[in-house]
């Protein structure tokens, strides 16, 4: 149980800290071999919200520790592949879109958009359209 416990809580940690993803992804992945039930789940946290975690990442951590993950894993990191470019050409859009509208912007705001999930750069997209403000562009999303 402590071991669930561990693996969920430092999986979510590292989703909202994108510069520490690929250095914490081994000791995740380690703590997950341990935990058999847990390892879709883990794999989907990553997969769906680790953008510093690359192909090549994934697939040396995924041999390392998942060696018998069947064929279904893969395709879950194919989805996340064709995520991430759309997230990422959202997130051009957004920041091309602020340069335009309100000059620099800022790396607090840059790591923000980094680390959004799509559905929060949609609403920023939408919000920057006629925002007064860069700041009331990001008031906090409601899930």
């Amino acid at each position: 149980m402590q071991r669930r416990l561990r693996l969920g809580l430092m999986a979510l940690k590292y989703a909202l800290r994108v510069r520490e993803q690929l250095a914490a992804l081994d000791e995740i992945l380690a703590l997950a071999a341990e935990v058999p039930e847990m390892q879709a789940v883990v794999w989907v946290k990553i997969i769906e919200t680790y953008r510093a975690v690359d192909e090549s990442a994934l697939d040396v951590a995924w041999r390392k520790h998942m060696p018998k993950l069947d064929v279904e894993n893969a395709s879950l990191i194919a989805k996340k592949w064709f995520a991430e470019g759309k997230a990422e050409g959202k997130a051009e859009t957004l920041l091309r879109l602020l340069g335009r509208r309100f000059g620099e912007v800022s790396p607090r705001y840059r790591d923000a958009i980094s680390a959004a999930t799509i559905e929060d750069l949609d609403t920023w997209l939408d919000r920057a359209i006629d925002a007064m403000s860069i700041e009331s562009v990001f008031v906090p999303v409601a899930h």
